[in-house]
């Protein structure tokens, strides 16, 4: 009697207890696998376990891409927002740089915002380096530059290890962006 209330009882318990244990440490993969002495009783409750497993590792990977998709039209948000007004400043100063005859220092302005716009305009960047990161702060700054007769000095002091670092865009450009403000 011992022997098969173990075999039919116990024994079923154990593993669907030792599934549950796989899921409260955060396995979501595991599944019991089908002992062929179990009764009908125990298999429906492991197809149950396996399908609620599946349910929830299904569920968590959707979380997951919802998250993702979240964070990226917060991206495209931001990155779809030209600052009206720094966008109009620039084209004054484009316009005052040519009606003043400084051709030179117009085309230095107009090169260096063509390459803020197109850094503002990329799409699908989830991490740039930090070295890409800098190398915008510098056009950022040879605007201001051009518009506020080299009146702005830039200095950096970064480990050269750093500049490979990967960090979200616009983490250090908003900064320095404010900084001139």
């Amino acid at each position: 009697l011992i022997y098969c209330i173990h075999r039919w009882i116990i024994s079923p318990i154990n593993i669907l207890q030792k599934g549950i244990q796989h899921l409260t440490a955060g396995d979501f993969e595991y599944q019991i696998l089908e002992p062929s002495n179990v009764s009908a009783e125990f298999r429906e409750l492991n197809y149950a376990f396996n399908s609620m497993s599946s349910q929830i590792r299904s569920l968590k990977m959707q979380v997951y891409e919802e998250i993702i998709q979240k964070q990226h039209a917060e991206l495209n948000f931001l990155q779809a927002q030209i600052k009206p007004h720094f966008f109009l400043n620039a084209l004054t100063n484009m316009s005052h740089l040519i009606r003043n005859q400084q051709f030179q220092k117009a085309l230095e302005f107009l090169s260096a915002f063509n390459k803020y716009i197109r850094y503002t305009f990329r799409k699908n960047l989830s991490l740039i380096s930090i070295e890409e990161e800098i190398r915008q702060i510098k056009n950022y700054i040879a605007l201001q530059n051009i518009q506020y007769d080299n009146c702005i000095h830039l200095r950096t002091d970064i480990d050269s290890q750093l500049l490979k670092m990967q960090i979200p865009p616009y983490l250090l450009l908003t900064f320095a962006e404010n900084s001139m403000k």
